[in-house]
């Protein structure tokens, strides 16, 4: 089944996500050990899930961005209906910190009272990171390889 790309975010929102990155890249290359994390969100809608849920997830997107720590978010829809949503994370302190604030708590409860049909969360641990960008490249920056 293919999947195809449903980015929750404006062009607009790419600067913060690339200053987050870049800022993740930079203390990498600086040899700060970071232990960034993602999150694996499965999940498949109910039929009542409609746009009290697109309002919901949508500030919950906007909220978590302003979290110190939050690095990067990508979602994808199935054929089936299930969604896949990555979210990237500093560290684990600051997932815990975005895990306990109490919006996202109320959205969380909310999604299961109404909107999610089931959910799967998976928590790991990058162990290494490859980056590649043919404009930084061509700019004259190095490729990146950290095993």
């Amino acid at each position: 089944m293919k999947s195809r790309w449903q980015p929750p975010f404006s062009p607009c929102d790419r600067f913060v996500l690339q200053k987050n990155y870049i800022d993740f890249a930079l203390a990498e290359s600086f040899g700060e050990h970071i232990a960034m994390v993602v999150i694996l969100f499965r999940s498949k809608l109910t039929d009542v899930a409609g746009d009290d849920y697109g309002a919901m997830a949508a500030q919950m997107d906007a909220h978590a961005r302003t979290f110190p720590g939050f690095i990067d978010v990508k979602a994808f829809k199935a054929e089936d209906g299930e969604r896949l949503t990555l979210v990237w994370w500093q560290d684990e302190d600051t997932l815990r910190v975005w895990a306990k604030d109490v919006r996202h708590r109320e959205a969380q409860k909310l999604g299961r009272e109404k909107w999610y049909q089931y959910y799967k969360i998976d928590v790991a641990q990058v162990i290494r990171s490859n980056h590649f960008d043919r404009d930084r490249v061509s700019a004259g920056a190095h490729h990146s390889d950290r095993t």
